[in-house]
C-alpha cells in the first residue's frame, strides 16, 4: 500500500481521469474534495518515513481537484472539522488547486443548495429566497482570500455584525 501511495499522481491515468471528469460534468455531478483534511493529516503523520507517501497521496487529491474543475465539475466547499476558519481554509486550498474564485463562491452557496434540493428557497440572493448576507470590504472574485474582509453580516434580516453593532 505504501508503495502505491509513494507513486502519487504518477499512479493516475490522465486519460481515465479526463474521461471521468467529462462524464461527471456531463451528468452534473458534484465533488467535495475536503482538501484541508488531507493537508492536516499529512501535518500530523508520524514518523517521517510515512510523510512522503502521504504527501504523494495528497498530490493525487490536488490532481483530481485540478482536472475535475478544469472539466467543469462543480466543486462543493466542504470541511470535516469544527475549526472556526475551516471553511475559509478549504476555500484557500481550492484556489491553490486551481479552482476559480467564482466557482469557489458557487461551491459555498448555489451548488450546495441545488445538491440538497433547497435551491428554490436558499443559495442565492433572489426575491423570495431566505438569505444571510456577508458584506465584504474587498472583492473575493479578485482573490478568494478577500472573503476574510468582513465589513458586516446580516442574519435573518438583522445586522448582527458591522457598523452600529458591538464589535467583538
Amino acid at each position: 500500500m505504501l508503495r502505491l501511495m509513494a507513486l502519487g499522481d504518477q499512479s493516475v491515468s490522465r486519460e481515465r481521469l479526463a474521461a471521468l471528469a467529462d462524464r461527471w460534468a456531463r451528468v452534473g455531478a458534484y465533488f467535495c474534495p475536503t482538501l484541508q483534511v488531507a493537508v492536516d493529516n499529512l501535518a500530523r503523520t508520524p514518523p517521517e518515513a510515512y510523510q512522503r507517501p502521504f504527501a504523494e497521496l495528497l498530490s493525487v487529491s490536488w490532481l483530481f481537484v485540478r482536472e475535475l474543475a478544469a472539466h467543469g465539475v462543480k466543486m462543493l466547499v466542504g470541511q470535516d472539522n469544527i475549526e472556526p476558519d475551516g471553511t475559509l481554509r478549504e476555500m484557500d486550498l481550492l484556489a491553490s488547486a486551481g479552482v476559480s474564485p467564482v466557482e469557489i463562491l458557487r461551491g459555498a452557496t448555489v451548488y450546495p443548495a441545488r445538491w440538497l434540493g433547497v435551491d428554490s428557497t436558499a443559495g442565492a440572493l433572489e426575491p423570495g429566497k431566505r438569505a444571510d448576507i456577508l458584506i465584504l470590504e474587498a472583492n473575493p472574485l479578485e482573490r478568494i482570500t478577500n472573503i476574510r474582509s468582513t465589513w458586516a453580516v446580516i442574519h435573518d434580516g438583522k445586522l448582527v455584525f458591522g457598523p452600529q453593532t458591538k464589535q467583538p
